[in-house]
């Protein structure tokens, strides 16, 4: 088909960072840092990365499997609902996630991150982080992301003014296309 296909944020996108802070509950876990590891793909790579970054910095781990699999050192929020999800992530001092949404979410709020694109969906990720211009915290293998520096900051003003402009131009289409329905 030639069809002029035009593309919008993920409705997680359309809000911002102070939008979505108002509608969080006050934060009740137990003090401390940690590195949220969320998966939606069992990946072996990613629990390589999340095994080394944990080493390193000398943090716990949360993530949300269902039983312990991983050690002494990890915690799992497997009963968290949704809101509580989000603020695993908005506290988190770093994100490994094979996930859209907790790339977005770690986006955001602003986080150190790393991900490893699910094998069938992942082109979301890789196309929403080239758009943002942040690609290279895209690592396919552990050794990809050993060759990095994982303290690396991202510069979040640039992201902040890109995620905006896509934001509006998201919105008006929005706007747009409900208005040429209600015309009709």
């Amino acid at each position: 088909s030639k069809k002029n296909i035009t593309v919008t944020l993920d409705p997680v996108l359309l809000r911002s960072r102070e939008e979505w802070e108002t509608i969080l509950p006050k934060y009740e876990r137990s003090a401390g840092k940690y590195i949220l590891a969320y998966r939606v793909e069992m990946n072996e790579e990613y629990q390589k990365i999340v095994n080394d970054l944990s080493k390193k910095t000398g943090l716990r781990v949360v993530h949300f499997e269902k039983r312990k699999v991983y050690g002494n050192n990890f915690y799992s929020a497997y009963t968290a609902g949704p809101l509580e999800f989000v603020n695993l992530i908005k506290h988190a001092e770093y994100i490994v996630t094979t996930s859209f949404h907790g790339t977005a979410f770690s986006v955001i709020f602003h986080k150190k991150f790393w991900v490893v694109p699910h094998q069938y969906t992942g082109s979301r990720v890789t196309d929403l982080l080239e758009v943002l211009k942040i690609s290279e915290r895209v690592v396919y293998t552990c050794d990809e992301y050993l060759s990095k520096n994982y303290e690396q900051m991202i510069d979040y003003e640039k992201v902040d003014a890109i995620l905006s402009s896509e934001r509006e131009k998201s919105l008006k289409w929005l706007d747009r296309a409900l208005e040429s329905k209600h015309s009709k």
